[in-house]
Protein backbone atom coordinates (compact mmCIF):
# COMPACT_ATOMS: atom_id res chain seq x y z
CA UNK A 1 0.00 0.00 0.00
CA UNK A 2 1.09 3.59 -0.79
CA UNK A 3 0.99 6.62 1.82
CA UNK A 4 -0.59 9.39 1.10
CA UNK A 5 2.89 11.35 0.20
CA UNK A 6 3.77 8.95 -2.08
CA UNK A 7 -0.02 9.01 -3.43
CA UNK A 8 0.51 12.62 -4.04
CA UNK A 9 3.94 12.74 -5.44
CA UNK A 10 3.14 10.08 -8.36
CA UNK A 11 0.30 11.89 -8.94
CA UNK A 12 2.52 15.27 -9.76
CA UNK A 13 4.88 13.19 -11.30
CA UNK A 14 2.18 11.88 -13.83
CA UNK A 15 0.16 15.12 -14.20
CA UNK A 16 3.72 16.88 -15.21
CA UNK A 17 4.43 13.80 -17.75
CA UNK A 18 0.71 14.63 -19.31
CA UNK A 19 1.89 18.33 -19.27
CA UNK A 20 5.17 18.00 -20.89
CA UNK A 21 3.39 15.03 -23.44
CA UNK A 22 0.87 18.08 -23.90
CA UNK A 23 3.15 20.75 -24.83
CA UNK A 24 5.29 18.39 -27.23
CA UNK A 25 1.89 17.62 -28.94
CA UNK A 26 1.29 21.12 -29.10
CA UNK A 27 4.36 22.24 -29.86
CA UNK A 28 4.46 19.85 -32.94
CA UNK A 29 1.05 20.50 -34.35
CA UNK A 30 2.06 24.00 -34.58
CA UNK A 31 5.20 23.56 -36.25
CA UNK A 32 3.70 21.09 -38.81
CA UNK A 33 1.48 23.85 -38.78
CA UNK A 34 3.62 27.04 -39.25
CA UNK A 35 6.44 24.62 -42.26
CA UNK A 36 2.97 24.43 -43.92
CA UNK A 37 2.45 28.01 -43.85
CA UNK A 38 5.75 28.33 -45.23
CA UNK A 39 5.27 25.67 -47.92
CA UNK A 40 2.55 28.05 -49.21
CA UNK A 41 4.00 31.28 -49.00
CA UNK A 42 7.10 31.26 -50.57
CA UNK A 43 5.98 30.39 -53.86
CA UNK A 44 2.78 33.01 -53.32
CA UNK A 45 5.25 35.69 -52.23
CA UNK A 46 7.37 35.11 -55.08
CA UNK A 47 5.10 35.28 -57.74
CA UNK A 48 2.97 38.37 -56.35
CA UNK A 49 6.79 40.65 -56.39
CA UNK A 50 7.40 39.06 -59.87
CA UNK A 51 3.55 40.19 -61.22
CA UNK A 52 4.21 43.53 -59.47
CA UNK A 53 7.86 44.01 -60.81
CA UNK A 54 6.81 43.14 -64.61
CA UNK A 55 3.74 46.09 -64.07
CA UNK A 56 6.28 48.39 -62.74
CA UNK A 57 8.68 47.72 -65.59
CA UNK A 58 5.85 48.06 -68.04
CA UNK A 59 5.29 51.68 -67.07
CA UNK A 60 8.56 51.96 -69.55
CA UNK A 61 6.49 50.80 -71.92
CA UNK A 62 3.06 52.70 -71.58
CA UNK A 63 1.77 54.13 -74.56
CA UNK A 64 1.91 58.43 -74.14
CA UNK A 65 -1.02 60.14 -73.98
CA UNK A 66 -0.91 63.05 -76.93
CA UNK A 67 0.28 66.25 -75.70
CA UNK A 68 -2.08 69.36 -74.90
CA UNK A 69 -1.58 72.97 -74.72
CA UNK A 70 -0.23 73.11 -71.12
CA UNK A 71 0.99 69.86 -70.28
CA UNK A 72 3.97 68.13 -69.53
CA UNK A 73 4.80 65.76 -72.14
CA UNK A 74 4.40 62.51 -71.17
CA UNK A 75 7.49 60.54 -69.88
CA UNK A 76 7.34 57.78 -72.84
CA UNK A 77 7.14 60.77 -75.11
CA UNK A 78 10.63 59.88 -76.81
CA UNK A 79 10.22 56.32 -77.25
CA UNK A 80 8.01 57.69 -80.55
CA UNK A 81 11.23 58.60 -82.00
CA UNK A 82 13.78 55.98 -80.43
CA UNK A 83 13.28 52.45 -82.00
CA UNK A 84 16.61 51.67 -80.27
CA UNK A 85 15.34 52.33 -76.69
CA UNK A 86 11.34 50.93 -77.54
CA UNK A 87 13.84 47.61 -78.12
CA UNK A 88 15.11 47.67 -74.86
CA UNK A 89 12.26 48.30 -72.76
CA UNK A 90 9.88 46.05 -74.58
CA UNK A 91 12.71 42.98 -73.89
CA UNK A 92 12.93 43.94 -69.96
CA UNK A 93 9.32 43.45 -70.13
CA UNK A 94 9.43 40.21 -71.78
CA UNK A 95 12.02 38.99 -69.42
CA UNK A 96 9.90 40.36 -67.03
CA UNK A 97 6.78 38.64 -67.64
CA UNK A 98 8.84 35.06 -68.32
CA UNK A 99 9.89 35.12 -64.18
CA UNK A 100 6.06 35.12 -63.76
CA UNK A 101 5.67 31.96 -66.28
CA UNK A 102 8.07 30.76 -63.96
CA UNK A 103 6.92 31.58 -60.62
CA UNK A 104 3.39 30.64 -61.63
CA UNK A 105 4.76 26.83 -61.84
CA UNK A 106 5.42 26.62 -58.30
CA UNK A 107 1.98 28.00 -57.60
CA UNK A 108 0.53 25.37 -59.06
CA UNK A 109 2.77 22.56 -57.95
CA UNK A 110 1.90 23.76 -54.34
CA UNK A 111 -1.50 24.59 -53.97
CA UNK A 112 -2.79 22.46 -56.96
CA UNK A 113 -3.40 23.33 -60.69
CA UNK A 114 -7.17 23.31 -60.41
CA UNK A 115 -6.83 25.97 -57.08
CA UNK A 116 -8.15 29.31 -57.22
CA UNK A 117 -4.94 30.52 -56.97
CA UNK A 118 -3.34 28.53 -59.66
CA UNK A 119 -6.44 30.29 -61.88
CA UNK A 120 -5.50 33.45 -60.77
CA UNK A 121 -1.91 33.52 -61.43
CA UNK A 122 -2.69 32.53 -65.34
CA UNK A 123 -5.31 35.59 -64.84
CA UNK A 124 -2.96 37.87 -64.00
CA UNK A 125 -0.34 36.69 -66.76
CA UNK A 126 -2.94 36.80 -69.15
CA UNK A 127 -3.56 40.76 -68.43
CA UNK A 128 0.11 41.56 -68.46
CA UNK A 129 1.08 39.86 -71.66
CA UNK A 130 -2.06 41.58 -73.13
CA UNK A 131 -1.08 44.87 -71.99
CA UNK A 132 2.49 44.60 -73.36
CA UNK A 133 0.90 43.62 -76.56
CA UNK A 134 -1.28 46.40 -76.67
CA UNK A 135 1.38 48.86 -76.06
CA UNK A 136 3.90 46.86 -78.88
CA UNK A 137 1.05 47.93 -81.56
CA UNK A 138 0.72 51.34 -80.55
CA UNK A 139 3.97 51.96 -81.42
CA UNK A 140 4.24 49.80 -83.86
CA UNK A 141 1.11 51.21 -85.94
CA UNK A 142 2.10 54.35 -84.90
CA UNK A 143 5.80 53.95 -86.45
CA UNK A 144 4.00 53.06 -89.84
CA UNK A 145 1.79 56.68 -90.54
CA UNK A 146 2.99 59.15 -91.76
CA UNK A 147 4.40 61.76 -89.34
CA UNK A 148 2.02 64.31 -91.00
CA UNK A 149 -1.00 62.20 -89.60
CA UNK A 150 0.46 61.35 -85.87
CA UNK A 151 -1.65 63.94 -83.95
CA UNK A 152 -4.86 62.59 -85.77
CA UNK A 153 -3.97 58.86 -85.33
CA UNK A 154 -3.10 59.36 -81.97
CA UNK A 155 -6.34 60.99 -80.87
CA UNK A 156 -8.29 58.04 -82.65
CA UNK A 157 -6.33 54.98 -83.18
CA UNK A 158 -3.66 55.22 -80.47
CA UNK A 159 -6.73 56.48 -77.99
CA UNK A 160 -7.80 52.90 -78.19
CA UNK A 161 -4.79 50.80 -78.13
CA UNK A 162 -3.62 52.93 -74.99
CA UNK A 163 -7.39 52.44 -73.54
CA UNK A 164 -6.96 48.70 -73.58
CA UNK A 165 -3.57 48.83 -72.35
CA UNK A 166 -4.28 50.80 -69.47
CA UNK A 167 -7.85 48.32 -69.13
CA UNK A 168 -5.59 45.20 -69.26
CA UNK A 169 -3.44 46.58 -66.30
CA UNK A 170 -6.14 47.13 -64.24
CA UNK A 171 -7.21 43.53 -65.08
CA UNK A 172 -3.92 42.53 -63.51
CA UNK A 173 -3.94 43.96 -60.51
CA UNK A 174 -8.02 42.83 -59.71
CA UNK A 175 -7.13 39.55 -60.49
CA UNK A 176 -3.33 40.12 -58.55
CA UNK A 177 -5.45 40.93 -55.58
CA UNK A 178 -8.11 37.85 -55.56
CA UNK A 179 -4.79 35.88 -55.90
CA UNK A 180 -3.87 37.81 -52.17
CA UNK A 181 -7.48 36.78 -50.72
CA UNK A 182 -7.31 33.25 -51.74
CA UNK A 183 -3.81 32.79 -50.36
CA UNK A 184 -4.79 34.65 -47.24
CA UNK A 185 -7.71 32.12 -46.59
CA UNK A 186 -5.48 29.10 -47.29
CA UNK A 187 -2.90 29.86 -45.17
CA UNK A 188 -5.28 30.30 -42.13
CA UNK A 189 -5.42 26.92 -42.43
CA UNK A 190 -3.09 25.14 -43.91
CA UNK A 191 -4.18 21.95 -45.36
CA UNK A 192 -3.95 19.82 -49.04
CA UNK A 193 -7.43 18.48 -48.21
CA UNK A 194 -9.87 19.65 -50.96
CA UNK A 195 -12.59 19.01 -48.32
CA UNK A 196 -11.12 21.45 -46.11
CA UNK A 197 -9.55 23.71 -48.04
CA UNK A 198 -11.99 26.82 -47.24
CA UNK A 199 -13.64 29.27 -49.57
CA UNK A 200 -13.18 32.74 -51.11
CA UNK A 201 -12.87 35.59 -48.72
CA UNK A 202 -16.52 36.90 -48.75
CA UNK A 203 -17.59 39.99 -47.48
CA UNK A 204 -21.59 39.18 -45.63
CA UNK A 205 -22.94 42.72 -47.41
CA UNK A 206 -24.77 43.33 -50.35
CA UNK A 207 -23.27 44.78 -53.00
CA UNK A 208 -23.32 46.26 -56.90
CA UNK A 209 -20.48 45.58 -58.82
CA UNK A 210 -19.75 47.38 -61.82
CA UNK A 211 -17.17 45.18 -64.16
CA UNK A 212 -15.69 45.25 -67.40
CA UNK A 213 -15.40 42.17 -69.35
CA UNK A 214 -13.65 41.37 -72.43
CA UNK A 215 -14.23 39.22 -75.49
CA UNK A 216 -12.06 37.32 -77.77
CA UNK A 217 -11.71 40.21 -80.21
CA UNK A 218 -10.45 42.20 -77.23
CA UNK A 219 -13.50 44.17 -77.27
CA UNK A 220 -14.44 45.32 -73.68
CA UNK A 221 -18.07 46.02 -72.51
CA UNK A 222 -19.54 46.98 -69.30
CA UNK A 223 -21.64 45.08 -66.52
CA UNK A 224 -23.46 45.76 -63.89
CA UNK A 225 -25.35 43.68 -61.45
CA UNK A 226 -26.72 43.03 -57.68
CA UNK A 227 -25.57 40.76 -55.24
CA UNK A 228 -26.08 39.28 -51.86
CA UNK A 229 -22.35 39.24 -51.39
CA UNK A 230 -18.96 40.43 -53.18
CA UNK A 231 -18.10 36.15 -53.44
CA UNK A 232 -22.06 35.99 -54.91
CA UNK A 233 -21.56 38.69 -57.35
CA UNK A 234 -17.72 37.53 -58.88
CA UNK A 235 -19.41 33.97 -59.78
CA UNK A 236 -22.13 35.42 -61.02
CA UNK A 237 -20.13 37.92 -62.99
CA UNK A 238 -17.96 34.48 -63.95
CA UNK A 239 -20.93 33.00 -65.33
CA UNK A 240 -22.03 35.86 -67.33
CA UNK A 241 -18.25 36.09 -68.83
CA UNK A 242 -18.28 32.23 -69.41
CA UNK A 243 -21.79 31.83 -71.08
CA UNK A 244 -20.93 35.25 -73.58
CA UNK A 245 -17.54 34.26 -74.59
CA UNK A 246 -15.78 37.08 -72.94
CA UNK A 247 -13.66 37.19 -69.49
CA UNK A 248 -14.04 39.24 -66.57
CA UNK A 249 -11.10 41.96 -66.99
CA UNK A 250 -11.36 44.16 -63.35
CA UNK A 251 -14.25 45.77 -61.34
CA UNK A 252 -14.73 49.67 -61.91
CA UNK A 253 -16.48 49.67 -58.99
CA UNK A 254 -18.10 48.10 -55.56
CA UNK A 255 -21.04 49.42 -54.15
CA UNK A 256 -21.93 48.51 -50.33
CA UNK A 257 -25.48 48.79 -50.18
CA UNK A 258 -25.77 48.25 -46.07
CA UNK A 259 -25.87 45.11 -44.21
CA UNK A 260 -28.17 42.86 -44.12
Amino acid sequence: MLDGQTTIALVVALLGLVGVFGASIIAQFSSRNQQAREVLFGPARTFARDALNALATMRGITPPRPPTDGQAPHRNEQLIGDADDRTKRFAECEDAIDQIRVARADVRLVFLPRSLAAEYTRRVLLAERMAMEAAADYFRELAREDPANHQQWRLTRGRELRDQYTAWRASAYFNLDRFFDDVAARVRFPTWNPHRIPPRWDLDTPVTLNARLVDQENVWSDERLDAATYHTGLQRLDVIANRTDRTLGYLNSIQRRGRR
